[in-house]
């Protein structure tokens, strides 16, 4: 996204995520997916991860592989459920 695209862009990784959701948060997440009886997947605790980091900001998820072909003014005249 541009820097005049009017939204804020955070770039969320190991070395900074305590900056965005507490231990407790992240240990119920690990703690979680280690005992789980189901089978767990790599990609289980980010996917936690992220879903925390939704309920806790809002926003939405894009994965580096995402490529925008539009503007995502659209989503502000939405709200919220």
């Amino acid at each position: 996204m541009g820097k005049l695209s009017g939204f804020v862009v955070n770039e969320v990784n190991l070395s900074n995520i305590a900056n965005y959701l507490d231990d407790k948060t992240l240990q119920m997440i690990h703690t979680s997916v280690d005992t789980a009886k189901l089978e767990t997947f790599p990609q289980s605790k980010p996917d936690l991860i992220r879903l925390a980091l939704l309920i806790k900001y809002g926003g939405i998820y894009l994965d580096a592989s995402y490529v925008a072909v539009e503007n995502f003014d659209w989503l502000i005249n939405i709200g919220r459920y």
